[in-house]
């Protein structure tokens, strides 16, 4: 029987932080891997502004932000 004391720290799988480093973490649906509520809001900062000419002024829409998902 596996001792609860060496269960592995799930981590995210982009910056490294461990559960009791991040606020929260985000599993994929097995569970093999995570994403932390810090790399989520980065990614969707560079998504932003990478993509805003795209998404929004060609477009000739108001751009959607990840947050107003």
């Amino acid at each position: 029987m596996a001792n609860s004391n060496n269960r592995q720290r799930a981590r995210c799988s982009f910056c490294g932080r461990d559960e009791n480093e991040a606020i929260v973490l985000i599993p994929t649906k097995d569970r093999q891997s995570y994403i932390c509520a810090n790399c989520v809001s980065l990614f969707s900062d560079f998504i932003d502004s990478e993509f805003e000419d795209i998404v929004g002024k060609k477009s000739g829409k108001s751009k959607l932000k990840f947050a107003d998902i």
